[in-house]
């Protein structure tokens, strides 16, 4: 495991949503600098259909709980908020589920989090 770890998304495809031009090569280009030798991160990505919201929540699970002294995650996409929250939209999310909560993510980055998001 490296000593720094980043999680980078890039979603131009949304069956609920307008489609975007550079949200997936703008995470590629970010992964791809991050990786480089100089830089030395442990990168994971998840580019369009890839972002579920499963696999997106499990990514950021595995990210923060991780060993990694540096953690990074970078999303290029569509966002939504209504009277719930605001979220990151998954392609295949809808007005009612769009995607992975601002207040998840907020928990999900402080310590204990993970204990018991992985025993559910």
């Amino acid at each position: 495991m490296s000593e720094k770890a980043c999680l980078a998304v890039g979603i131009n495809h949304y069956s609920w949503a307008p489609v975007l031009k550079c949200a997936v090569s703008d995470a590629q280009e970010v992964a791809a600098a991050l990786a480089m030798q100089e830089y030395s991160f442990d990168v994971e990505t998840l580019l369009d259909d890839e972002a579920t919201t499963e696999a997106l929540g499990k990514a950021i699970v595995k990210l923060f709980d991780g060993n990694a002294r540096l953690k990074l995650a970078y999303f290029s996409g569509h966002g939504y908020s209504d009277d719930r929250g605001a979220y990151l939209c998954v392609p295949q999310g809808s007005h009612d589920a769009p995607g992975i909560s601002l207040g998840w993510l907020k928990q999900a980055i402080e310590p204990g989090f993970f204990v018991e998001y992985l025993s559910h």
